[in-house]
């Protein structure tokens, strides 16, 4: 139950960390380079589609310059920016798999299996949680 959940909720809570994080001012480039390492070493030991690894390398290096070598500032927008796009992800991957396609490999519809209760109810809870999750950092924010 909690895996299947884990999913899109997990993408919709590392979102509203991010922001969090990216808000307070002496944490971000820290946390930018944390993500940077942990995107390289993810890339070394898993990634091995040269594309992939490519990418991967590029976006860590990336991620590492911008927590070392430039103003605190763009750490805190590279956070703004994994963090938002992480949390409308999660609104939108939901809707798309539990709403509107209900796909039968999707965790809705697995869970769907598991409880009786349709894709469509765990599709519109997990987006009511993440709008609910979304307004709180919003305020938390403001």
């Amino acid at each position: 139950f909690l895996v299947l959940n884990a999913g899109y909720l997990g993408s919709l809570l590392f979102g509203a960390l991010f922001l969090l994080l990216g808000a307070r001012r002496r944490l971000a480039a820290p946390v930018v380079g944390i993500i940077g390492t942990f995107t390289l070493a993810v890339t070394l030991l898993y990634v091995r589609s040269l594309f992939g690894f490519v990418y991967c390398l590029l976006a860590g290096l990336a991620l590492l310059a911008v927590a070392t070598r430039l103003p605190n500032q763009a750490s805190e927008i590279a956070l703004a920016a994994i963090g938002t796009m992480s949390a409308l992800y999660a609104v939108a991957d939901i809707f798309s798999d539990a709403v509107v396609r209900q796909l039968p490999t999707s965790d809705a519809s697995q869970l769907a299996q598991a409880t009786g209760l349709p894709a469509v109810f765990w599709g519109l809870l997990w987006i009511a949680v993440s709008i609910v999750t979304l307004a709180a950092v919003a305020r938390r924010l403001a």
